[in-house]
């Protein structure tokens, strides 16, 4: 068996799928040329300007570094994407589940034979990199130490990928479009979600910088590590259910929750200390009170919260209809009130970074914050009971709540905002509000709440957003009433 979780040299997953592609012989013809190519450029380069060699030295550093970056992350994560993808589709995975291996070993057999595949080039770029470093007269403590945040960057990518090509058909195509979307916005994606600086660890220990003498692994550094662990983690034990039961959910109910609780986490750490987590390359600073960035994490959360909501709900459902057949089966998740709680929690966390008002009007009796806070608490109650409702009156019937929940989102979350959006804009005033038409979506109440925003507008959104889960959970209620007294007149008749 593996000697070390799946990675020892008796992996199956490993070995075919490398030596499926040429073995060592396909890596050495490939990186051998490779090697003699870049080396001759740098050569080259020094040769023709021999007196600004230490800064030719110095630039084909950051090179070989986004070379390296290239290879390990965006290749990389292609490559275990497609791997994945073809073993499904010749039907390999369903060889392997019928052998002694266990699902983390088959996962990490995956990440493993990438990692396998590119060594030759991650290997010729780190030796190039070594003595280029040394050329520039630069410690190799930076090379080093700039190598093991980018490799450990590429296996937080690498498991991302590893559970996409498992969950979607396209999941290399999703990965290159999200690389081109980040590459050429990624000042504007940093700005909107800061919580993507905190995974970033190579940004933000410096590692594309060569005018940087050292390269040190400081509390950010550490931090970033730690969060790239922890969602790691999350999303590689999803990818062992997927790969084990094809049929069942991923991140099933209390998983989802944990990404959920890791994505606010890492969104707080990112709002609440700015300094320690901006990338080198930005030229304004993070604002720690940004409205931007408030909106843009609390929507990304809110999203990410509509995975739990809807697992749980299913799971729920699935619990309800199981023990009319076994009465002793133990729930697989708590009720549906108290599931829309616990991820209200959770979403409630965000409110420690709630952008807070520095003016005369701060002050008083009834600070605003507070104010706010409570009318965003009560958007992110009724968008989560709602959800958790409208979710398990649709399992009731069928496997899938997509389409329900698609619908309910665009007329509870976006057809109010849209409102509030044209008042704003056909409206005289010089504030820039949504109005109390806005506050009744649960976006636009958090874009309110970031904002100097009087409760007044705010107050019957609110109102609104507590009893809107009283349709879904009368729906949800009608329904389940309505297949108990069909099973009553099926036994009587």
């Amino acid at each position: 068996m593996p000697v070390f979780f799946g990675l020892g040299p008796d992996n199956p997953v490993t070995w075919s799928n490398f030596y499926r592609r040429g073995g060592f012989k396909t890596l050495v013809g490939v990186s051998t040329p490779y090697f003699l190519i870049i080396s001759g450029l740098i050569f080259l380069g020094a040769r023709l300007n021999p007196r600004d060699s230490s800064r030719i030295y110095g630039a084909w550093n950051a090179g070989l570094m986004a070379l390296q970056f290239v290879f390990v992350v965006i290749i990389g994560a292609g490559r275990v994407a497609g791997t994945i993808r073809g073993d499904i589709a010749s039907g390999m995975q369903e060889s392997l589940r019928m052998m002694p291996l266990a699902g983390r070993h088959v996962i990490a057999g995956y990440l493993a034979s990438s990692a396998a595949l590119l060594s030759g080039f991650f290997a010729t770029n780190f030796v190039l990199g070594l003595i280029v470093n040394a050329l520039a007269q630069m410690p190799a403590q930076r090379w080093l130490m700039a190598n093991f945040l980018l490799f450990a960057f590429a296996l937080f990518v690498w498991t991302l990928s590893a559970f996409l090509a498992l969950v979607i058909r396209n999941a290399a195509a999703v990965l290159v479009m999200v690389s081109i979307v980040g590459l050429f916005g990624n000042e504007l994606l940093f700005r909107l979600i800061p919580g993507l600086a905190v995974l970033c660890g190579p940004m933000v220990g410096r590692m594309f910088e060569y005018r940087s003498a050292r390269a040190e692994l400081g509390a950010p550094v550490v931090l970033s590590l730690a969060a790239q662990f922890l969602i790691g983690a999350v999303f590689f034990a999803a990818a062992v259910r997927k790969y084990r039961r094809p049929d069942a959910m991923a991140l099933g109910g209390w998983l989802s929750l944990a990404l959920l609780l890791a994505v606010v986490g890492v969104s707080l750490l990112a709002m609440l200390r700015p300094e320690l987590f901006q990338p080198r390359f930005m030229y304004g600073p993070f604002d720690q009170n940004s409205p931007v960035a408030f909106c843009g994490s609390m929507i990304v959360a809110l999203l990410v919260a509509l995975v739990p909501l809807s697992n749980l709900a299913r799971l729920r459902v699935t619990w309800m209809k199981s023990r009319r057949d076994e009465p002793q089966l133990r729930a697989g998740a708590p009720s549906l009130a108290v599931s829309g709680l616990i991820v209200t929690g959770v979403l409630g966390l965000m409110i420690l970074a709630l952008p807070i008002q520095t003016g005369p009007e701060a002050s008083g009796r009834f600070r605003p914050e507070v104010l706010r806070a409570v009318c965003l608490l009560a958007a992110l109650l009724g968008f989560s009971l709602s959800i958790s409702f409208v979710a398990a009156w649709f399992y009731r019937s069928v496997e899938s709540a997509k389409v329900i929940l698609i619908i309910w989102i665009a007329c509870y979350c976006v057809a109010p905002l849209v409102l509030g959006i044209v008042g704003m804009e056909m409206s005289d005033q010089d504030e820039a509000s949504l109005g109390v038409a806005g506050a009744f979506s649960p976006v636009g109440m958090v874009i309110e709440a970031s904002q100097d925003t009087k409760p007044a507008v705010m107050a019957p959104g609110a109102v609104f957003h507590l009893l809107a889960p009283l349709l879904p959970a009368a729906l949800y209620l009608r329904v389940g009433r309505r297949a108990a007294n069909a099973r009553v007149t099926a036994g009587v008749s």
